[in-house]
């Protein structure tokens, strides 16, 4: 065992054909892979996993797999000088991997949806079900560069907005709760005693 264990542990790729089968006294069969950390025991549904294809690669069935990770801003906007009468309940979408000098251009925010009647929450549901379609399952589009078809994953990366929306996404209390988290036990009555 420990002369195969050593030809295994000095090859740098491991393939199907370097499992190797001992047998050890009760005569049960082990199989080991090698790792950086060095041997792992793994059972027949282990191994099988280890060497299977990724499930992407299975959906993609030979096309690319692009990622373009998504960052998703919200905020409440309006037509008047304040935002007290008429405002509006705002969703946008931008590309996370553009160079920061193209992220904020007009042409590379994208509107998702706006409304005066429903709140935040109500409009982030089905833009939800949606980003978690986009990550999970993807989609097939035509790439113009490549001229042929792409399976795109969008993971959503982060939610940009302010802090009173935070809040409200996050059904927090705000500035008017009295601790900051419903974990720590620091407390605005704390900070403003010391």
């Amino acid at each position: 065992m420990a002369l195969d264990s050593a030809i295994l542990h000095e090859k740098a790729v491991v393939t199907l054909a370097d499992i190797i089968c001992l047998a050890t006294p009760p005569r049960q069969i082990v199989r080991m892979a090698s790792t950086d950390s060095g041997f792992v025991r793994m059972d027949l549904e282990e191994t099988a996993a280890y060497f299977s294809q990724h499930p992407l690669k299975v959906k993609a069935a030979g096309k690319r797999i692009l990622m373009l990770p998504l960052i998703l801003f919200s905020d409440d906007t309006s037509g008047n000088k304040s935002k007290k009468w008429h405002k509006f309940e705002s969703w946008y979408l931008s590309l996370a991997g553009l160079p920061r000098s193209h992220n904020t251009r007009h042409d590379n925010i994208h509107f998702v949806c706006c409304s005066d009647k429903v709140s935040p929450i109500d409009l982030g549901g089905p833009i939800a079900q949606e980003l978690t379609m986009l990550e999970t399952e993807g989609t097939f589009v035509f790439d113009a560069l490549y001229q042929e078809m792409v399976l795109v994953l969008a993971p959503l990366l982060c939610i940009v907005c302010d802090n009173p929306r935070a809040s409200e996404l996050l059904n927090h209390l705000g500035s008017a709760a009295i601790k900051f988290c419903r974990i720590c036990m620091v407390s605005t009555v704390y900070l403003c005693v010391h």
